[in-house]
């Protein structure tokens, strides 16, 4: 199952760069700056069935170790989510807002 895929992952061995943040904008950034792992944002288009559901899962997604939508930074792990966004870009069963925004 995709989701398995995605967990399957090991995402903390992918290097990603920490953010440097102003202590202000830390609300949206992790002390550390460290960006989350994409596992939850990945799962959650993959089985999203809503408009609202394909929404909150790409505007999560846009703020983890693949990608950081503010910055318009893509990291290394976007090559390891690419395999499953083109997945759930090709499947027949997917909701078509979901098919839409992974490809």
């Amino acid at each position: 199952m995709l989701t398995e895929r995605i967990a399957a992952v090991d995402w903390a061995a992918i290097p990603t760069p920490a953010l440097r943040v102003p202590s202000w904008a830390t609300v949206h950034v992790p002390h550390d700056g460290q960006l989350p792992d994409p596992v939850a944002p990945l799962q959650a288009l993959a089985t999203a069935r809503s408009q609202v559901l394909v929404a909150n899962a790409v505007s999560r997604l846009e703020n983890t170790s693949v990608l950081h939508g503010h910055m318009a930074a893509v990291f290394p792990a976007a090559v390891a989510s690419t395999p499953f966004l083109l997945e759930i870009a090709e499947q027949p069963d997917a909701f078509p807002l979901a098919r839409n925004s992974a490809s």
